[in-house]
């Protein structure tokens, strides 16, 4: 027997009398037929439907058939069809009267047919539709001609089939109008707000003509709240002839995903064969999202090897606050690219996107250079440090960075460039007044270099109220083991509302004891070597630290009245001696990490005597209030 939901009644031309729809049914366990009461009334040229889960009598499993009880005669018929009821089922059986009370009343089968049956769910396959959503968007753009109703159509999905596909209502239901759109407005309508579609469903739009007709587009689309992606639609066209454009299944970014810039930096550097204009590509906020298409800014200004430029997106009045952004390296005479990362523009951002650019016309490579402190505008106390490679051979090194700081949009050169270097440390939070009450002019805080100590430990100075300290240069460890983390002499190191580390905690505390100058320097090294070295890599070897202590007494005892020249000669040797006498207690591994470099054996610089002489500080203990 076939399964059915629904019978339907009709009478069409030719029939000469009216009738009750009836229904008889067997309920599962019954042997025996009952009858409803009259369900519809059917005359000549009507049409009436019979929901089976509409009557309560009837169970699920039952066998129904038709019961025509013929009006004004007692000439009534019954069907021979039996079916079997099933409230899911998205099929009826048809009926027609025929004849008259004269020749006699008839029923007619015209046959089983389907509908869209509320109850009714069939298993569908997801790759069939136009892919997965979390919301859409609906725009009127310049050339329509109306005002338009939202609405959605949507079936849910009721359970999942023994395949894993999705199992879903086979009848549409629609929403009421979720709100006008008409010229220059964006409309954004998120799925999850609405409690009536749920997981899974697929839905499609319906855009309802203010004062004109309906439309329904053809896309199809899955909702899942976390999908990454969204619908736009725009409207097009007049009120009797309206368009529906589908813009495109759209990436969903999350703003708060993404780092937030106010400029681009553009250099060129070795490697590059060719020049280009700066430029930006942008998509300005609509709504919750973007413009769906990315425009192009105009040039500022061409990049050639060993070039720098910049690009503030303030000047690029078209960029909007919140606009999305990206790099784009126009080659002269060549090819457009696109950088992959993509950032929000905020004017009062801390950060710059740094970029360089490699290859050739043909065959041009965007380098993405990391994000950097943006000179744009004066920021109040962001720091973050940068390092260079230096060419020079300095402290007995072939491999060694110059450090400088950024803080507050401003850069403290350290004795040397300011500028292009790679970040090596995160953004941090510092005090950009007491950092410029440390320098006393653009390239020391109060030291001498190679006596005092180099450019990290100034750049260490200007880190204290950001607590960081340029520990990924090439050759650190080398230059503290010399000179300490802060280097000797007098610094305006004031306390901190709160400490990050012990390490930053016990070097307040070494200041407020009123140390002299080598004593500080001394001990703030074996802090470094106990607390912080320890800290980041767990275990050093106890042998070093007193190699160190050495180092930093030999270079105190040069004499003051050489010139600088003379002086840095006598460091360089102190201080590959000091490298030598490591390579002679460490293991290879032990000098890659703690030093930065694989040491070359030379005639061994410190005799065992004079360790004997160095008596190591006890830590200090002292925690500010």
């Amino acid at each position: 027997m076939s399964e059915i939901s629904r019978f339907q009644f009709v009478a069409e031309a030719g029939v000469g009398y009216a009738y009750y729809a009836k229904i008889e049914y067997k309920n599962p366990g019954s042997s025996s037929w009952n009858r409803t009461g009259s369900q519809c009334s059917v005359s000549l040229g009507l049409t009436r439907d019979v929901n089976l889960y509409d009557i309560s009598e009837i169970k699920e499993g039952a066998e129904v058939r038709f019961f025509m009880d013929v009006k004004a005669s007692s000439k009534d018929r019954t069907a021979s069809e039996v079916f079997t009821y099933k409230k899911s089922s998205v099929n009826y059986a048809k009926y027609n009267a025929k004849g008259n009370l004269i020749t006699g009343p008839k029923i007619q089968y015209k046959g089983l047919f389907t509908y869209q049956n509320p109850f009714a769910s069939q298993v569908e396959n997801d790759k069939d539709y136009s892919g997965d959503i979390s919301y859409l968007q609906f725009i009127a753009l310049f050339g329509i001609g109306y005002a338009y109703r939202v609405r959605l159509e949507y079936r849910n999905m009721t359970g999942t089939a023994s395949n894993g596909q999705p199992i879903r209502e086979v009848m549409w239901h629609r929403t009421n109008s979720l709100g006008n759109v008409s010229l220059g407005v964006t409309k954004d309508v998120h799925l999850c707000d609405l409690s009536e579609i749920k997981e899974g469903a697929v839905v499609r739009f319906v855009m309802d003509i203010i004062g004109g007709v309906t439309t329904t587009a053809k896309e199809v689309f899955v909702y899942h709240k976390k999908a990454n992606y969204f619908a736009q639609y725009n409207g097009k066209g007049t009120t009797l002839n309206p368009k529906i454009e589908f813009k495109g299944r759209l990436e969903c970014i999350n703003p708060n995903d993404l780092e937030k810039i106010n400029s681009f930096k553009g250099a060129a550097t070795v490697g590059v064969g060719f020049a280009y204009r700066l430029k930006a590509e942008y998509r300005n906020p609509v709504g919750s999202s973007w413009d769906s298409e990315w425009k192009t800014t105009k040039s500022f200004g061409n990049v050639a090897l060993g070039q720098v430029k910049f690009l503030k997106l303030v000047d690029a009045t078209e960029v909007k606050e919140g606009a999305l952004v990206r790099f784009c390296l126009d080659v002269v005479a060549g090819t457009t690219k696109s950088a992959k990362e993509m950032f929000i523009y905020s004017k009062e951002a801390s950060y710059m996107a740094s970029y360089d650019a490699k290859g050739t016309t043909l065959s041009p490579t965007i380098i993405f250079r990391g994000l950097q402190i943006s000179q744009y505008p004066e920021l109040k106390d962001d720091a973050q440090a940068f390092a260079i490679p230096v060419s020079d051979k300095v402290l007995g090194l072939d491999k060694m960075d110059h450090t400088y700081v950024v803080m507050g949009g401003r850069a403290f050169g350290c004795f040397g460039r300011s500028a292009d270097g790679r970040a090596i440390t995160p953004v941090s939070k510092g005090n950009k007044q007491v950092a410029e009450e440390t320098e006393t002019s653009s390239y020391n805080a109060n030291m001498t270099y190679g006596v005092h100590g180099v450019c990290h430990q100034m750049a260490n100075r200007i880190l204290w109220t950001a607590q960081l300290l340029v520990d990924e240069a090439q050759a650190f460890n080398v230059s503290v083991s010399l000179f300490g983390p802060y280097g000797k002499g007098q610094w305006n190191i004031v306390k901190l509302k709160k400490y990050k580390s012990k390490f930053f905690e016990t070097i307040y505390a070494l200041y407020q004891k009123g140390l002299s100058e080598s004593q500080f320097r001394e001990q703030s090294t074996e802090a470094f070597y106990n607390i912080y070295l320890k800290e980041k890599y767990g275990k050093i070897p106890s042998n070093m630290l007193p190699l160190a202590i050495k180092a930093q007494r030999k270079i105190e005892k040069i004499d003051s009245s050489l010139t600088e020249t003379q002086r840095l000669k006598l460091v360089n040797e102190i201080a590959a001696d000091f490298q030598n006498s490591c390579k002679q207690i460490l293991t290879k591994v032990e000098c890659k990490k703690l030093l930065g470099q694989e040491l070359e054996a030379k005639p061994f610089a410190f005799n065992k005597s004079d360790l004997k002489g160095v008596k190591m500080a006890k830590p200090a203990v002292k925690k500010t209030k």
